[in-house]
């Protein structure tokens, strides 16, 4: 142990000289060989102590090294300049780091408020209503990594090599932490198993991490990208029909607006021209509309006794008359974490699903960065469950802070009902919470009133503000809302878009060709973000079947959920698909799919291949039926393009039909498969070819085939004849898809999985050429039918006829369909093929017959159903009473089987002739 300690001292002292000769190297390559060094030593010494606290010490130096040995490697190191603080003007004077991370906070939001009435005109962003705060000539741009791509750790505190962001002439994007120090994301100790790993990691020419003490006045917010897609004239129409909100008018946020367009325009103040409608319960204590100077009190508003935007006090929200608890749970989650804006990003997590360390990960660092907000819904609850929890059931609250100890992980969760429950489960003790804790008494930060709020007292044992466990939140809450910063990405393509839904459900809506479909393009591998976002529907009045009043995804009351009058909320989801940009028929092949949210935001992260081309795909599930208008971003830190998907097929025919009972004859192992609608397909030109059949009604399977029919009606088919099929039966629709298809005439067979079924159907046929589409008229169109009694093969007979009397001259059509297979129930099995059968009409008997109709060309088939093309008879030329209709199989198929069968003769005028019974032989 005595040589371990000492090896571990000798460590610490060897890296604490390679970092002191990083400040005084003279030449890049002698800063870069120290740093190496000293990094090496620490990670020697991080694996040789035990004592914890000793081990996150080592790790924040490693932490700073590394990122000087990167910012040399990346030609981004300057030889420091000492002093540096007599380089400054007395304003921008540096200042000792901070204690803590609250001291740190705190600083930085004064320092904040007093620079707000130095900022210089135009350095605002166009599309986040946030403050910006300018540097020195420099514009601030987004970060290039997202959250999940990286993971973004605080500055630590040992940071031997900080360099003032003034004196970075080659580095025009800066971020900017909490506390004021501007950063960029850092390495993986995860992934620095060994000095040469780590040296081949910083190898990578990325941006340094960037450590100042230069007042926070000098740098600025990551500021949100702008789309550089131009928006057509139907969106700009969209997006004016999506701001009339229940008959209020809210324009689109183009820019943030000048102070003068809230000044006085001559002696009156504006006015709204109507006032905005109010809860029942809202109506119950409100007075009147007043404004700000008249509402407040002189106390309350200030030294000036008039109303102020800020306060230099912390400022807390609670819920009371509000009736939307999400809204209020994102404006204290706002308040609570001020140094970033309240930004358009949003995701819903279900929390079942997630493995607590990659929640975990994800969100503790980005978090500190204040790179998103956080607020957490309960599902249903039990009056007996949110007694024993101390939680509210289907409610939301808001996440203040996040903490992770050596022990364990931490989340610091508000109520926001001013007289709401607090959490009974278990509780950090304040020791295992606060023994490193960067929380001061001294720190005036709101953050710190929210953890003093934590503590019980003897008015609050349990206080509205807590601490919980991650398993717990896990384990209690239903969902996680998380609202990131836009301004973490660089590229941004906006779309906008109207779908009218007919509130089918996912299961049925495989047919996905009527959905918004989009064409999304990546230049690099680089995570991209899909953001749909579904606009309000503009109402008058209470109707809750055209409001989203109630469908606006926020978490209510059991008491207002399933009334019998309420409507649905439905669900949404984003699908990624191979398809190349081009328009999709069916959901097939998935890549990546969000989860189906209920909220009007929907969020989906994507890790594309570079230079690759996919196919967006917008999906509903049972979201009420009406036409809605939707808006759909891409973030990404890659040049990306977003645009509608490219039809595959310019030209189109549709035909409608239905299913009779004549004609419901089944799926293809039907004796009546036939029967089906057919239809008579002409390609003129060679080329592919795609089928769609759909149907409303959402119960019958569907089914479609082309086959090489000539255009003409099948009656019997063979795999080889089946250029394309649909594959097996599905409902609401089944699609088919020819690659390559002949000029010529073909036939498709649209049928049901049952025979019987009955319902209506659309047949589309999408082509790159000009084609013809013809139904085919069915057996016995337009014909006089003769329906013949079933004709029965008993086991010892092959061989049955009946006679013929020839009337009038006409055109005879024969059918025979197979029917059925009988036994006896002591026989056991029926036989799973059919005799081979023909039949004829024969005139005469013996070895001199005359054959005038034969089935199969005189062959014997064991086919369902035999015909036989139209032919004249004339009366004159077969006269007297030998002509027979006959029927003969081969053999039967043994055993004490019957065999039956049914046969139609249609002729095209009536009464052409006269049937008789019919008899086992002539």
């Amino acid at each position: 142990m005595a040589d371990q300690a000492a090896q571990l001292e000798a460590l610490k002292a060897a890296a604490s000289n390679h970092e002191s000769q990083v400040e005084t190297a003279a030449t890049k390559d002698e800063a870069l060989k120290q740093a190496l060094a000293a990094a090496e030593k620490l990670m020697m010494a991080v694996k040789l102590t035990t004592d914890p606290s000793e081990r996150k010490q080592l790790n924040s130096r490693f932490n700073a090294i590394a990122d000087i040995a990167r910012s040399v490697k990346s030609n981004e190191w300057t030889r420091l300049k000492p002093p540096v603080a007599k380089q400054l003007q007395p304003q921008h004077q540096v200042v000792a780091r901070p204690k803590s991370k609250a001291d740190g906070i705190g600083q930085w939001a004064t320092d904040v408020a007093q620079s707000l009435n130095h900022i210089p005109d135009g350095c605002h962003s166009q599309s986040t209503p946030t403050t910006q705060i300018a540097a020195s000539n420099k514009r601030v741009a987004p970060q290039t990594v997202p959250p999940q791509t990286k993971s973004l750790t605080a500055s630590p505190p040992h940071h031997p090599a900080a360099i003032p962001a003034q004196e970075n002439p080659n580095h025009d994007d800066i971020r900017v932490g909490h506390n004021g120090v501007i950063y960029e994301p850092q390495f993986d100790l995860a992934a620095r198993h060994d000095p040469k790993s780590w040296a081949q990691e910083i190898t990578r020419k990325e941006p340094p991490l960037i450590s100042s003490n230069t007042s926070v006045s000098h740098v600025r917010k990551l500021r949100e990208p702008i789309s550089s897609r131009k928006r057509t004239t139907k969106e700009e129409i969209i997006l004016l029909k999506a701001s009339l909100v229940n008959g209020v008018k809210c324009p689109p946020w183009d820019k943030i607006p000048s102070a003068n367009e809230f000044g006085m325009n001559g002696p009156e103040h504006y006015t709204e021209p109507r006032d905005l409608t109010l809860s029942s319960q809202q109506q119950q204590h409100f007075k009147a509309w007043t404004r700000a100077k008249d509402a407040v009190s002189q106390r309350s508003s200030g030294s000036a006794g008039t109303p102020v935007m800020s306060s230099p006090r912390p400022i807390d929200l609670v819920q009371d008359a509000a009736t939307d608890c999400s809204v209020v749970a994102s404006l204290c989650a706002g308040i609570a974490r001020t140094e970033r804006g309240y930004d358009k990003v949003r995701r819903s997590y279900v929390l079942i699903d997630i493995v607590p360390d990659q929640l975990w990960k994800r969100l503790h660092q980005a978090f500190a960065f204040g790179d998103v907000l956080a607020t957490l819904g309960t599902g249903q609850m039990s009056t007996r469950q949110e007694r024993e929890l101390g939680l509210e059931g289907q409610h939301s609250y808001v996440v203040l802070d996040m903490k992770e100890t050596s022990h364990d992980r931490f989340l610091l969760v508000k109520n926001p009902w001013v007289e709401g429950r607090g959490w009974l489960g278990p509780r950090p003790t304040l020791e295992e919470l606060y023994a490193e804790s960067t929380i001061s008494d001294s720190s005036k930060d709101g953050l710190a009133t929210y953890h003093r709020d934590t503590i019980p007292t003897k008015d609050r044992p349990n206080p509205t503000t807590f601490w919980i466990g991650l398993e717990q939140v896990i384990r209690h809450f239903e969902s996680l809302y998380l609202n990131w910063n836009p301004g973490l990405f660089r590229y941004r393509q906006d779309i906008h878009f109207e779908w009218t839904v007919d509130g089918s459900s996912e299961e049925e809506n495989r047919c996905i060709v009527k959905h918004p479909q989009f064409l999304f393009h990546s230049n690099d591998a680089s995570p991209v973000w899909f953001l749909l976002s579904r606009h309000f529907r503009a109402t008058s009045g209470d109707n809750k079947e055209e409001s989203d009043a109630f469908n606006d995804g926020s978490i209510r009351p059991s008491t207002l959920i399933d009334t019998c009058d309420d409507v649905p909320k439905g669900f949404m989801s984003i699908f990624v698909c191979p398809g190349n940009g081009n328009c999709l028929y069916i959901k097939d092949t998935c890549l990546e799919r969000s989860d189906y949210v209920t909220t009007p935001q929907c969020l989906l992260r994507w890790d594309p291949k570079a230079n690759s081309t996919y196919t967006v795909v917008i999906d509903q599930d049972e979201l009420p039926a009406s036409a809605y208008t939707f808006s759909l971003f891409a973030f990404s830190n890659s040049k990306i393009e977003l645009e509608p998907a490219i039809p595959r097929f310019p030209l189109q025919r549709v035909v409608t039909g239905e299913w009779t009972k004549q004609t419901a004859g089944g799926g293809t192992g039907s004796s009546q498969y036939f029967q089906n609608p057919q239809y008579a397909l002409e390609v003129k030109e060679r080329g592919p070819l795609a089928i769609l059949l759909t149907s409303a009604n959402r119960k019958n399977a569907l089914h479609v085939k082309l086959t090489l029919g000539h255009g003409k009606r099948i009656y019997r088919l063979n795999s080889r004849d089946v250029l394309a099929d649909s594959g097996d039966h599905r409902i609401r629709c089944a699609f088919a898809e020819a690659k390559d298809l002949e000029s010529g005439m073909y036939t498709i067979v649209c049928s049901l999985f049952e025979a019987g079924q009955t319902g209506d159907y659309s047949l589309r046929v999408d082509s790159t050429h000009e084609i013809g589409l013809e139904q085919i008229p069915r057996d016995g169109a337009g014909l006089i039918l003769n329906r013949l009694a079933p004709v029965c093969f008993r086991p010892e007979v092959n061989e049955v006829v009946a006679p013929m009397a020839i009337r009038r001259l006409a055109a005879y059509t024969i059918v025979v369909r197979f029917l059925k297979a009988t036994t006896s129930r002591s026989t056991g099995v029926l036989p799973t093929t059919r005799s081979p059968l023909r039949f004829s009409v024969e005139y005469g008997r013996g070895p001199e017959r005359q054959f005038l109709i034969t089935s199969e060309r005189g062959q014997y088939s064991d086919a369902v159903i035999l015909r036989t093309e139209a032919i004249d008879i004339d009366p004159e030329l077969y006269p007297g009473a030998n002509l027979f209709l006959v029927m003969d199989r081969l053999s039967g198929p043994g055993g004490p089987v019957e065999e039956w069968y049914e046969v139609e003769v249609y002729t095209d005028i009536p009464s052409a002739c006269d049937i008789g019974v019919w008899r086992n032989k002539r």
